[in-house]
């Protein structure tokens, strides 16, 4: 019996030991966070904010006013038998408060009008829950007020804070708003740039050298040296190539520098750009004019590794702005591949008009302007010196892949019908 006795006794106290971890895993569970939070320049100038996480059962979140020791208020509340936030009805016009609560978390947030209650008032957070015996239970946490030195201190740093924010939201915005201005007045500068060069062209060259000049290109003319400028249609600055095949060829494209930028848009291309004593583009305007009056053979001049190369065709055909500049192209010759041909019946497109029969803008995929089919077989307005496939490419047979210039002209001539 007094073994037995022993047994009972440390079964007892077994179970007591167990009883007591249970508890304080309980006890562990039961978590309140309570904080405060001040938002000065808002319409409130502070808020509460109580989270319960718990293990057990949930059954009310309180926010009490307990800056009267003698008297608590209770702000706001809310249960999981009435789960609408409960205000007291006093407050309504100096809180706000909203919530949720679950049998296993709850939150109740309560946001003050007056400064006052965000500077120097103290309030307590009460968690109200059922433990694993259905035995009722309180948590509470507590807030107290600063010193009013301290209070007013901190509610100046997070004034001073809430107004940084503000203003670095301003100016941000208003660094977006100069990055668009500029990007439109740089696209609105390139264009006027663009009627300048133009315009400086003509007057630094025509009109000291209009005397001299001549009004026609044309194969077998008389000649000083193998590049001419001459009045084109009386009115356009333009250059001949005199010697080339018994010469006589108006150059439409010339990139010999590398100090123009041929990325342009549509209305550049249509107009055209550069002089003739740099890189420059005729113009599609002009480029259809000559070829609809006779002008429809096409030589093309290159460069590759040091090395000249060339591409004749004795048919070439561009049609105007309406039908996108279209062409018609065949009657091919020359010492390299005809990587022309590809194109044949493709219409124009720039980065801002997209003609190509490829998913994407090849305009922009490859840097350039041309007459692009799915994408190239030649993009002679690519972009300078570059040696992947954005460059001035051409393909040099069927089977290698696009190689990258560094000299290039293409001239059109008058063929007698």
């Amino acid at each position: 019996m007094k073994n037995f006795a022993v047994f009972v006794g440390t079964m007892t106290l077994q179970a007591v030991c167990l009883s007591v971890c249970l508890i304080l895993v309980v006890v562990q569970c039961q978590v309140l966070d309570f904080t405060r939070e001040l938002t000065p320049d808002d319409i409130y100038c502070g808020n509460l904010r109580c989270v319960a996480k718990s293990s057990l059962n949930n059954i009310n979140i309180a926010i009490y006013d307990t800056t009267d020791e003698d008297n608590s208020v209770k702000l706001a509340s809310i249960s999981v038998f009435a789960p609408e936030v409960s205000v007291d009805p006093s407050k309504n016009n100096v809180i706000d408060a909203t919530g949720n609560i679950s049998k296993y978390d709850g939150v109740l947030n309560v946001w003050f009008l007056k400064d006052f209650d965000c500077l120097y008032g103290a309030f307590q957070c009460e968690l109200d829950f059922f433990d694993i015996n259905g035995q009722s239970g309180v948590i509470r946490e507590n807030l107290t007020p600063a010193t009013e030195e301290n209070a007013t201190i901190v509610y100046s740093l997070a004034q001073i804070a809430t107004q940084l924010k503000k203003h670095s939201e301003e100016t941000d915005k208003q660094l977006e708003a100069l990055k668009q201005d500029n990007e439109v007045l740089k696209t609105v500068l390139d264009s006027i740039l663009v009627k300048v060069s133009r315009i400086d062209g003509l007057l630094n060259s025509t009109l000291e050298k209009e005397q001299q000049l001549g009004t026609s290109c044309y194969r077998g003319m008389p000649h000083k040296s193998s590049r001419e400028t001459f009045l084109l249609q009386e009115k356009l600055l333009a250059l001949c190539d005199t010697e080339t095949d018994g010469g006589g060829w108006t150059i439409i494209q010339r990139r010999v520098r590398g100090d123009v930028d041929f990325y342009r848009g549509w209305g550049d291309y249509k107009r055209g750009f550069g002089t003739p004593d740099t890189d420059f583009w005729i113009g599609n305007d002009i480029i259809h004019s000559l070829t609809s009056q006779g002008y429809n053979q096409l030589r093309i001049d290159l460069v590759y590794n040091e090395t000249k190369f060339f591409a004749q065709y004795t048919n070439f055909i561009q049609a105007d702005e309406s039908s996108a500049y279209t062409i018609t192209i065949s009657g091919y010759s020359g010492n390299t591949y005809d990587s022309m041909s590809y194109h044949k019946g493709s219409k124009f497109s720039t980065f801002d008009r997209d003609n190509d029969q490829h998913p994407e803008s090849c305009a922009k995929k490859y840097h350039g302007a041309w007459w692009y089919n799915g994408c190239y077989a030649s993009n002679l307005n690519g972009a300078w010196a570059d040696a992947n496939d954005t460059g001035m490419g051409w393909y040099f047979n069927q089977t290698n892949h696009r190689n990258n210039v560094s000299f290039t002209e293409m001239k059109i001539r008058y063929i007698s019908r």
